[in-house]
């Protein structure tokens, strides 16, 4: 299954709104606000919102616009994260500061053991980073 797009919530919202409505009018007799959908659309637009660093993409799981290069403070416990060094996914199982720098322990599929290494602005992401590569033959 894939994620709705803002298009697809936003369509879903209007048939909501239309039952709100109409459970309004029954209860009240009036047309009034509609407050349930109101915040649902504050959520829909905020959840679609990509800041220009792109932090709220992963806050809320937008993975197919952005992928930006982790910060320290961004890598949590538990969390699997793209090595571009080592071009391969690893958990990571701590995250400290040692000396002034950032560690991680982490591991990876192929290895039965943890390991530390030190955390490096640039190397890690939350997907994998495609290369571009021009495939066109010259």
């Amino acid at each position: 299954m894939s994620n709705l797009t803002k298009e697809e919530c936003l369509n879903a919202l209007r048939g909501l709104e239309i039952l709100e409505r109409e459970e309004i009018f029954k209860k009240w007799n009036q047309v009034a606000p509609l407050i349930k959908c109101d915040v649902i659309e504050q959520l829909i637009n905020e959840h679609f919102k990509c800041d220009q660093d792109c932090r709220n993409c992963w806050k809320f799981k937008i993975v197919e616009k952005c992928n930006p290069p982790l910060e320290f403070l961004d890598v949590e416990e538990g969390d699997w994260i793209w090595n571009n060094a080592s071009k391969e996914y690893i958990k990571v199982l701590n995250r400290y500061v040692y000396q002034g720098k950032g560690m991680l322990v982490i591991k990876n599929h192929l290895r039965n053991h943890p390991e530390e290494i030190r955390f490096v602005e640039g190397r890690f992401y939350r997907k994998q980073v495609e290369e571009n590569v021009d495939k066109r033959r010259v």
